[in-house]
């Protein structure tokens, strides 16, 4: 392409791979959303880079840590297989998912838990089912593609005893009463 414009921020494919050298002159097109990239500034992949942690060559899937992501529903699975898929990508050793019909398009390296659904979404009961997986994470992924859970679902994630991640779909006022939240999304702000 000759220009390529982009909403919002830079986006990361835009920057690295073969993206600099497909989308020509890159401009990006404000459209209302708060400053997402920090003074129009984005950041290059070599200084990515140096923010990644270093390991040593011989490192094993068991010394980087286990993920477990608790995802999906039977409208937006595909949620589930995104998240699971982007955590192996960026280097988590271990990544476990608890999900509600998300069988297709999941990399082989995942350990998947499948649950049947309750109105389309995860059973109110699954960290009753997920207990095992969730003592032995060292880190929690949560809400990606919930829909309208019920309340014990996020419940149970908010109980995780390590660093938690909660997507747009586990944050709702209605679930969190009072809870300080932050977000780059704007979107998220309404409920």
């Amino acid at each position: 392409a000759d220009v390529t414009i982009t909403f919002g921020a830079v986006k990361r494919g835009l920057l690295a791979g073969k993206g600099p050298a497909l989308c020509g002159i890159l401009k990006t097109l404000d459209i209302g959303l708060e400053n997402l990239a920090g003074n129009d500034e984005a950041v290059t992949f070599d200084e990515a880079v140096k923010l990644l942690p270093d390991h040593p060559a011989d490192v094993h899937k068991n010394r980087r840590g286990e993920l477990l992501v608790v995802a999906g529903s039977t409208e937006y699975s595909g949620a589930a297989a995104l998240t699971a898929s982007a955590a192996l990508r960026c280097g988590s050793g271990i990544v476990s998912l608890a999900t509600v019909g998300a069988r297709k398009n999941l990399p082989y390296a995942l350990i998947v838990r499948e649950f049947s659904a309750v109105d389309g979404v995860l059973p109110p009961d699954i960290w009753q089912n997920i207990s095992d997986f969730a003592e032995k994470s060292s880190a929690l992924a949560a809400g990606p593609g919930w829909g309208n859970v019920h309340p014990d679902v996020l419940a149970g994630a908010l109980k995780f005893q390590g660093p938690l991640v909660l997507d747009a779909d586990a944050i709702y006022k209605e679930l969190l009463p009072g809870a300080d939240m932050q977000t780059l999304f704007t979107g998220v702000f309404p409920r």
